[in-house]
C-alpha cells in the first residue's frame, strides 16, 4: 500500500517523483529509506508493489542505451527498455499475471528528461496526455489533488508532487506524511534532484 506520484517540468526539462515512505502488509506498517523510487542511467523510476519485484528492478535491472537520433522514446519502452526488465524480473520469479483473475500486483512510473510513462503489472507502457500521474492504493486521492495543483499558474511540478502525496496521506489509511522526493533535473544524462523529506 503506497503512493508513488510525478508530475513533468517542461521549463526544465525534467520530472519531479515523490514517493510515500512507508513499507506495509495486512498487518503492520514502517518507514523505509527511498524503498520506492530509484535513479537508473537517466531514468526515475517509482514503484507500488512487492518489495522484491522493486528491488530486482533497482539492482538487477539496466535500461539499454538510449539512442540519440533512435527511435521515439515510447517505441524505445515497448521494444527495449521493457524486454529487458521483463527479462530481469522472469528470471527472478515474475510471472505475467492473468488479468481477469489476479489484478495488478504492482505498477510503475517512469521518468526520463520531460517524459513520463507508467507501466502496468502487464509491463504494458502509457504515456498520459496530463502532465502527471500517480500509483499506489493513495492514487486517486492524489490524482484529484494533482489536477486541482496544476491548474494553479505558480503552482511548478514539485508543488503538484507535494500536493498529491499530501491528500493521499491524508485519504488513504496505508499512505503516510514521510516522503522523499527525487527529479531528473540537473545532471547531463538528465539526473539530479536530490532526496528530501
Amino acid at each position: 500500500m503506497t503512493i508513488v506520484c510525478a508530475c513533468i517540468d517542461q521549463e526544465d526539462n525534467a520530472v519531479w517523483m515523490g514517493a510515500d515512505e512507508s513499507i506495509s502488509n495486512k498487518d503492520e506498517m514502517h518507514l523505509a529509506h527511498n524503498a520506492k523510487m530509484f535513479k537508473k542511467d537517466g531514468f526515475l523510476i517509482g514503484y507500488a508493489g512487492p518489495c522484491l519485484f522493486a528491488q530486482h528492478i533497482n539492482y538487477l535491472f539496466t535500461p539499454p542505451p538510449v539512442i540519440t537520433n533512435g527511435p521515439d522514446l515510447t517505441e524505445y519502452m515497448v521494444r527495449f527498455f521493457v524486454p529487458r526488465m521483463k527479462s530481469v524480473l522472469e528470471e527472478n520469479g515474475y510471472k505475467e499475471p492473468d488479468l481477469n483473475k489476479d489484478g495488478g500486483e504492482f505498477e510503475l512510473l517512469v521518468g526520463y528528461k520531460n517524459r513520463l510513462f507508467m507501466l502496468g503489472c502487464d509491463l504494458s507502457v502509457v504515456e498520459y496526455k496530463e502532465q502527471f500521474a500517480a500509483v499506489g492504493s493513495g492514487a486517486l486521492y492524489a490524482l484529484g489533488a494533482m489536477e486541482v495543483a496544476s491548474t494553479h499558474p505558480h503552482n511548478d511540478a514539485a508543488l503538484v508532487v507535494s500536493w498529491g502525496l499530501s491528500a493521499a496521506a491524508k485519504f488513504d489509511s496505508h499512505c503516510v506524511m514521510e516522503r522523499s522526493m527525487l527529479s531528473t533535473k540537473g545532471d547531463q544524462d538528465g539526473l539530479g534532484g536530490q532526496p528530501s523529506a
